[in-house]
Formats: structure tokens, sequence, C-alpha cells
């Protein structure tokens, strides 16, 4: 018998299914799930595998799931992972938040609480992003 959180992610990818388009399933099929309680205290991709801490992901609602599983997938099809060497690397996560977050918030999608997503960077690449955030 499934646990209540595997469960509950595979409503997620169903919504998904539902919500996306082919090209954002398949990418997210193509990522290895892994349940954790200590590798992230939310979520994380390094763009061959999606790592899930239980406990926030089961505080989250049905769409919020739905919306952070895009964003990660997002993340993995920008190729945010394979950033530049000379580059912050959280100051970059940060930015491919704000772009990421901000097209997903256009397309009606749910995200967590707490999340970055300033409408001052709309229509900006991460890049532009960073500029700004590194400077500030």
């Amino acid at each position: 018998m499934k646990k209540a959180h595997e469960a509950a992610w595979d409503r997620c990818k169903i919504q998904l299914m539902m919500k996306g388009s082919v090209f954002i399933t398949t990418v997210a099929f193509s990522l290895r799930i892994h349940w954790t309680s200590t590798h992230t205290s939310t979520a994380c991709t390094d763009g061959k595998n999606l790592w899930l801490n239980t406990d926030w992901i089961m505080g989250l609602t049905e769409g919020q799931r739905v919306g952070l599983y895009a964003h990660e997938i997002w993340h993995v099809c920008f190729r945010h992972m394979e950033r530049q060497p000379h580059l912050d690397g959280e100051v970059w996560n940060d930015a491919g938040d704000h772009l990421i977050n901000l097209m997903l918030l256009k397309e009606g999608y749910e995200l967590p609480p707490n999340g970055l997503w300033e409408p001052r960077f709309k229509g900006m690449s991460t890049l532009e992003i960073y500029d700004i955030l590194i400077k500030e």
C-alpha cells in the first residue's frame, strides 16, 4: 500500500498532466523522485533527480504541489543548474525562481507561500534578474 505522501504525489502528477503540456509532462517523468527529510527543507533538483521534503510537501495544498512540481521542472527545462561557475549559485537560483514563478502565476498555477515572484521582473531573463539581484 502506498504511503500518504506517495498517493498525494501521484494525484499531483495527474493534475500536472491535465494542466501542463506534453513537453513539461515528458520532462517531469524523466526525473527520479526521492523523498527526504534531510536533503532539502522544501524541494530541489539537479536536473535528473527531484528531492521532496515529505513533511513540507504534505503541508501544501494539492494546487500548490502541482505548482511546485511545475516550478522544479522548469528549472530543468531552463537548465538553471548549469549556471556559469563565476555566478553566485544562491542568487542565480533566486533569479530563476522569480522568472519561473512569474510565468507559472501568469499561466494560472498556484504556488507555495513565501516564493519569489516580484512583478518588477516580468519579461526579464534569468540573467537580467540575476544582474539586478547581485547589485542589491
